[in-house]
């Protein structure tokens, strides 16, 4: 084992235990994900911060866009390395990119579930008299309080001395303290996973239902601002939804041991939520479907554009040539004319050497024939 920095990397076992063709799916996938990440997630910050294409409250568009950065950040610490390795076959990036991806994923992770607790919150407020939730300014404080909250569990886990190892089933780096039998570590892991785990999915779980059901009521009601207001109320059900049930699965690896196929698919049914929220959005706010389409438009205007150009180029490089090669073929040219009128002139002259010829045989002929004639 080599450790440094409390990053441990076995050499003999830095290849994955999949075959090639059983590789093959898993890397396709992660790959997707990875891309449809940062594509996406990226696109949601611009739209959002740009465009005002993401049509919602303050503070429920704040919340939004905090999830996009936790879930860009969660794609490159943890998810793109893993991509790496799937592809290639076995670990390549080093001891440091190891740390990061076992120890600090957890804090855009964290993120994540504290967002969507919050944002649940504030849409359940919103319903309830007065009719009003947090400020804009108190919004900042509580994304401001998520993140010095986030690196808890990272920093208490370095704390406890927890090393990166490399596991080859699930092609990712892990921290140890979720495999040791210390007692201390173990306590540590049951109040991790309990408060960043389990609490908010309970939590969020019992605000998402309520939000579906007070949705269910106002589908009904067709004026605009209700119609608005469902709109929102889908889409944060959606986002929170799609966050339990994507995390769900994660209790059964911590609670029971479980085969390396039910290890690799349960970690790839977690990395839905890093991509989901941005065509969560896509399908649920028609101002941001627009964009979506405005920027698709844009992009194929941009290629035709981009290729008018360069056929224009091509055309004027052709032009240009025929005009450097202007000069040099009316030179040809003149001289073709030139050794054409010579040719011209010589069958002219021999034409007429021979026209001369024949009246001069002619001229003697008649001499001839009178000559003969005279007595």
């Amino acid at each position: 084992m080599n450790e440094t920095n409390g990053t441990a990397v076995n050499d003999t076992s830095t290849d994955v235990v999949w075959s090639t063709a059983e590789r093959i799916p898993f890397a396709a996938y992660h790959l997707f994900a990875t891309l449809a990440s940062l594509f996406g997630n990226t696109l949601v910050l611009y739209a959002s911060i740009r465009r005002d294409a993401l049509k919602l409250d303050d503070v429920s568009l704040l919340f939004v866009k905090n999830l996009a950065v936790a879930d860009l950040l969660f794609t490159l610490i943890k998810l793109l390395p893993i991509t790496v390795t799937l592809i290639v076959g076995e670990y390549i990036l080093g001891e440091l990119c190891c740390f990061a991806s076992a120890q600090l994923h957890w804090i855009p992770a964290c993120v994540n579930v504290l967002t969507i607790l919050a944002i649940t919150a504030h849409r359940l407020r919103l319903l309830r008299p007065p009719y009003r939730s947090f400020s804009p300014t108190t919004a900042k404080r509580i994304v401001a309080l998520i993140w010095l909250i986030a690196p808890t569990g990272t920093v208490m886990s370095l704390a406890l001395g927890s090393t990166s190892n490399f596991t080859s089933v699930t092609a990712t780096c892990f921290s140890s303290v979720f495999r040791s039998n210390d007692k201390t570590v173990q306590i540590f892991r049951v109040v991790l996973l309990g408060l960043f785990t389990v609490l908010p999915v309970v939590v969020v779980t019992i605000f998402s239902v309520i939000l579906s059901v007070v949705a269910y009521k106002h589908s009904k009601k067709t004026s605009n601002n209700h119609q608005r207001s469902f709109r929102g109320l889908i889409l944060i059900c959606l986002v929170s939804g799609t966050f339990v049930i994507t995390l769900l699965p994660t209790f059964v690896t911590a609670l029971f041991d479980a085969n390396n196929i039910v290890d690799m698919l349960i970690s790839c049914f977690v990395f839905i939520s890093s991509f989901s929220n941005p065509i969560i959005y896509s399908f649920t706010n028609q101002e941001f479907q627009n964009y979506i389409k405005s920027v698709l438009n844009d992009f194929k205007s941009g290629l035709r554009k981009k290729n008018r150009v360069a056929e224009h180029g091509v055309a004027e490089e052709e032009m240009k040539d025929k005009e450097k090669q202007g000069p040099e073929e009316e030179g040809k040219e003149e001289e073709i004319k030139g050794d054409d009128k010579t040719e011209d002139q010589k069958k002219s002259g021999e034409d007429l050497e021979v026209d001369t010829k024949v009246e001069e045989a002619q001229g003697i002929a008649t001499e001839e024939q009178i000559a003969s004639a005279i007595p």
